[in-house]
């Protein structure tokens, strides 16, 4: 099986003292090349998610996306963004990876794993 890392520096934000979640998804829209469409909220970078993954599952590959620095974030939050926050953030964002491959199961096994780091 392939496998395609996707490794995404959240070091570019570490300096933002007004970090929130919309500047979040604004990011991880731009790392992960979303359409011109993408809404930057939940909702939107969910269905973009799953649009993002449509792709690798066609092709039967495993995707890893390691979120490298946002372990320093969540060690020192902003004041518009707690560590409870990008916490609900990570596990919509792991609920994302599973729906994807729950989703397009039908195309065969493969997985995809978020890497907090």
């Amino acid at each position: 099986m392939q496998q395609k890392i996707i490794q995404i520096n959240f070091d570019e934000l570490q300096n933002s003292q007004s970090l929130d979640l919309p500047e979040i998804l604004k990011f991880l829209g731009e790392k992960l090349d979303f359409p011109d469409y993408y809404g930057q909220n939940l909702d939107a970078f969910i269905d973009c998610f799953a649009e993002f993954g449509e792709q690798y599952a066609q092709q039967k590959i495993d995707v890893q996306i390691k979120l490298v620095g946002l372990q320093k974030i969540l060690e020192n939050p902003s004041k518009n963004l707690s560590a409870e926050k990008i916490q609900d953030f990570l596990a919509t964002l792991e609920d994302a990876a599973f729906s994807r491959d729950e989703t397009f199961a039908d195309l065969g096994e493969f997985h995809t794993k978020i890497i907090v780091c």
